[in-house]
């Protein structure tokens, strides 16, 4: 991968978290171009209590927050926060099974003699 950003990349990237925003659903998306990646994470549907903060030029965190000041009613902020946790553990419990598939794969193609030195692989 270079460490250049794709147009096309960005453009459906930004196209995905509308759709997202639209629906009023969260996303873990990884977008692969010829030599580059894009990722969208939208973690902040208006059922979530998540938010993914940049810290510095393309450094994120995810922040978690549910204080009684932000969600008044304790109902309210336990069900926010059951969401949140749903959802947080539904993207685990996808990314470990993609995984699983992935060193499949590579394994399988490595094994038609590919080598791994002659994947550029950069971040």
């Amino acid at each position: 991968m270079n460490k250049h950003s794709d147009p096309k990349l960005k453009a459906a990237a930004e196209e995905i978290k509308a759709v997202l925003h639209k629906h009023d659903i969260a996303g873990m998306i990884t977008l692969q171009g010829v030599g580059s990646l894009e990722f969208v994470r939208e973690f902040s549907p208006s059922w979530s209590c998540a938010r993914l903060e940049e810290l510095s030029a393309g450094v994120f965190t995810i922040r978690v927050r549910a204080k009684a000041a932000d969600i008044p009613s304790a109902a309210a902020r336990k069900e926010t926060i059951e969401r949140t946790l749903g959802m947080f553990l539904g993207f685990h419990h996808q990314a470990q099974e993609d995984t699983k598939i992935m060193e499949q794969l590579v394994m399988m193609i490595a094994k038609q003699g590919i080598e791994f030195s002659n994947v550029i692989r950069e971040g």
